[in-house]
């Protein structure tokens, strides 16, 4: 374990690297409370790729990339920060990182490259914040975020956004599989995740409940386009796939109250049913504005108490909308 280690004047408050970092432990590995206070990487700072494996649990906690002594004003990765390489996190158990905090970007992890968080077990990201408004929990500043868990769930909660310049696969596929984006914030574009391509798979339930942006898709905001192969895909094989708010009255996005694309398609398929309840967008798309969509189940597909300032109450799709229920 790293506790309570502290660097004055750079970065890196526990393991500063002019190469690489490798961890590996038969038990667990955990950096708690480490700060930078001068500048990036509150656990971890490298200029090539970070490869941390535990068979037991990982979990970075309190770390802090401190703002107000940072050269030039900016601080990145408040648990680990990569300029030059890609981050791969593996354990055998669970993966918790939670009360991470950056200036700049990337709350938890700020990567040039790839960020991959991959787990037998349970996968929590909780309250970790920045200042700015990139990467509230992952960045992957010029590649991919995979999340990955074999046999639990996956959870981001109180979080910003993730922000991945590719793209940004979830996946949760064993009997525990249960993916949830719960309270996500973003002061400008996608509460939850920002991408040029989403995919998210399941075999259990994909809720996105009381995520918010002050811009566009108040949980999902895609940038790419069709012509690139980019898209938004998310799949529930065995349970149930909603989107919506506690308050109805609360505005989830200026436009695309649940997801916006600019030009990528949307496909939604949840199995025991697909839900957008209580979105509020301030012009168009309550619940989606999207190049187009199609949403299916085999359950029940309603959209329920949904509202634009502007457009589609619900939808607002540029092109084709398909939705099809078999049940």
């Amino acid at each position: 374990s790293f506790d309570s280690n502290t660097a004055l004047s750079g970065s890196g408050g526990a393991i500063s690297s002019m190469g690489g970092v490798t961890l590996e432990s038969d038990g667990m590995i955990t950096f708690t409370g480490n700060v930078a206070t001068k500048g990036s990487g509150g656990a971890i700072a490298a200029v090539s790729d970070v490869n941390i494996t535990a068979a037991g649990n990982v979990e970075f906690s309190g770390n802090k990339a401190e703002a107000e002594r940072a050269p030039y004003g900016s601080a990145y990765g408040g648990a680990i920060y990569i300029n030059g390489g890609s981050v791969n996190m593996t354990s055998g158990h669970d993966i918790r990182v939670k009360d991470n905090e950056a200036f700049s970007s990337g709350g938890a992890i700020w990567a040039s490259y790839h960020v991959t968080i991959e787990s037998s077990g349970d996968i929590l990201f909780e309250s970790n914040k920045v200042s700015g408004d990139s990467g509230g929990a992952l960045n992957a500043f010029n590649g991919n975020v995979i999340v990955h868990s074999a046999n639990g769930s996956i959870e981001f909660k109180g979080n910003g956004a993730i922000s991945a310049y590719e793209k940004a696969i979830i996946e949760a596929v064993g009997d525990g599989g249960r993916i949830a984006f719960t309270g996500n914030t973003a002061n400008s574009n996608s509460g939850a995740i920002g991408s040029k391509s989403v995919e998210i798979n399941s075999s259990g339930d994909i809720v996105f409940l009381d995520n918010k942006a002050g811009g566009l898709g108040g949980s999902i905001n895609a940038s790419g386009s069709i012509n690139s192969g980019d898209k938004v895909s998310i799949i529930s094989t065995n349970g149930k796939v909603s989107f919506g708010m506690s308050d109805s009255s609360v505005t989830a996005a200026d436009q695309g109250g649940a997801i916006y694309t600019n030009s990528a398609k949307v496909t939604v398929d949840g199995a025991q049913g697909v839900e957008f309840k209580n979105l509020n967008a301030a012009t168009d798309g309550g619940a989606l504005r999207v190049y187009g969509a199609e949403i299916k189940s085999s359950g029940d597909i309603v959209f329920l108490d949904n509202t634009a300032g502007g457009n589609g109450g619900s939808i607002f799709s540029r092109t084709d909308t398909i939705v099809t229920s078999t049940g």
